[in-house]
């Protein structure tokens, strides 16, 4: 068997932004977040070559529009992503008869309702790999 055509795995070969965030940053909590295009599924273990580290503000709770399992958490670090599922959420549902409002009224009544979740936005560090 010959193995001349293998290609070395690129990892990431420095680890001083996550060193630097976690010393700059000692109370935040850390997260790893994968996403399932970087895995390969049906239980085998993978490596993720690409691995970025940042701090960001994070929403994961028990979203009704992922409510398909008790114990699953929506992850976002995305503002816009979380506005456009609510949207999606409440204009399907017809919640509080938003497809009867106005655009501009349903833009104010988004606006509230993700302004009274903010209180759910967590800062910390993130290790994403992909």
């Amino acid at each position: 068997m010959n193995f001349d055509n293998l290609c070395k795995l690129e990892y990431i070969h420095s680890s001083e932004c996550l060193r630097k965030l976690i010393i700059d940053n000692p109370g935040l909590p850390i997260y790893f977040v994968a996403n399932d295009e970087g895995c390969l599924g049906d239980g085998v273990d993978t490596i993720l070559g690409n691995v970025d580290c940042y701090k960001t503000k994070v929403f994961t709770a028990h979203t009704p529009w992922e409510s398909n399992c008790d114990d699953y958490e929506k992850f976002y670090d995305d503002r816009i992503e979380f506005s456009e599922d609510l949207e999606d959420y409440l204009m399907d549902n017809n919640i509080d008869n938003c497809s009867e409002m106005s655009d501009e009224d349903f833009s104010k009544y988004v606006d509230e309702q993700i302004k009274s979740l903010d209180k759910y936005w967590e800062e910390v560090i993130c290790i994403r790999g992909f």
